[in-house]
């Protein structure tokens, strides 16, 4: 047979008073994460849809081209961007697709001196090694892809989403 001892637990009030405690305790240290948690949120939020939005405002397109060389081999010598926009376009990329299928990239243009200010149209001139093309062949496709400063943090960002093409620019 086994002797009740006279063992006491904590009373009902005291263990409701320690529950109450914890609860609080937990609710804070979740309030304070959360708080965080959504204003960080927020905050890059806000930067990438100011980010979008300057890229959105983008107004520019191809201009003139001109080519040299002979035919199945020509080059592009220079390219007209037309900004029609209030934003400028710090720099470019330019995607030159040949016909015979390679595809030659091209930067131009720095931060701080802009490729085309805000409504100006400014010829690019790339460098014809990287448009000669490999083998040989005609520009069959050109895209330019703009590059803007962005206003939060005075980074280049690249708007890949505003790509402008221009078919047989040799043509």
């Amino acid at each position: 047979m086994m002797k009740c001892f006279n063992k006491r637990g904590i009373s009902p009030l005291i263990a409701t008073v320690l529950i109450i405690g914890f609860t609080v305790a937990l609710s804070a240290v979740v309030m304070t994460w959360g708080t965080g948690f959504v204003r960080d949120t927020t905050t890059a939020t806000a930067e990438q849809t100011n980010l979008a939005l300057s890229c959105a405002k983008l107004n520019y397109q191809i201009g003139t081209v001109t080519c040299s060389g002979a035919a199945g081999a020509k080059t592009i010598s220079t390219i007209e961007v037309i900004n029609n926009g209030d934003q400028s376009i710090v720099s470019t990329i330019f995607r030159i697709t040949r016909t015979a299928g390679t595809t030659t990239t091209k930067k131009d243009g720095t931060v701080g001196a802009p490729v085309a200010g805000p409504f100006e149209v400014k010829p690019l001139a790339p460098d014809p090694a990287d448009t000669a093309g490999n083998p040989p062949s005609d520009p069959g496709r050109l895209g330019v892809i703009a590059k803007i400063v962005n206003p939060a943090n005075n980074e280049e960002v690249t708007c890949a989403d505003t790509i402008i093409e221009k078919a047989n620019p040799c043509a």
